[in-house]
């Protein structure tokens, strides 16, 4: 389930960092009866905002904030994260290397058609996309 919510992250209520009290975007989150897991987390910036290195990599800090406290409430070992900017998104994967190591990698960035006359280069991205799905389904 995609969900944009107005309420901090289960995760975020436990931590004592300023940047994860903040709530995403976004999230991707796994329900079933009384189980919920959070999968991955969301940020979006406009197209004005995109030569804004600052506001970019300060989302991408709170995304990495987000998935680390995720894998350390949930004991996952994996959290995707995803950074909208305008029409790219990019991907990430955030995952617990060790006990005391985190990596985040990028997966892949795509840019998706602006207008109606664009739309035929969505099929172009349909190999990318089904990668990101494998990946996603394979590792979470």
């Amino acid at each position: 389930m995609f969900d944009f919510t107005d309420e901090q992250t289960a995760e975020a209520v436990n931590s004592g960092a300023d940047l994860a009290k903040c709530r995403p975007d976004g999230s991707v989150v796994f329900s079933a009866g009384n189980f919920s897991k959070t999968l991955a987390f969301v940020e979006v910036k406009p197209f004005t905002d995109a030569n804004d290195n600052y506001k970019l990599n300060a989302d991408l800090v709170r995304l990495g904030i987000f998935a680390k406290n995720t894998i350390d409430a949930s004991h996952s070992k994996n959290v995707m994260i995803d950074q909208a900017v305008g029409m790219n998104l990019t991907f990430y994967m955030v995952q617990k290397t060790t006990a005391e190591l985190y990596t985040m990698f990028e997966l892949d960035c795509l840019r998706f058609p602006s207008s109606i006359h664009d739309m035929t280069m969505i099929f172009g991205l349909m190999d990318k996309l089904m990668d990101i799905v494998q990946v996603f389904r394979t590792f979470l």
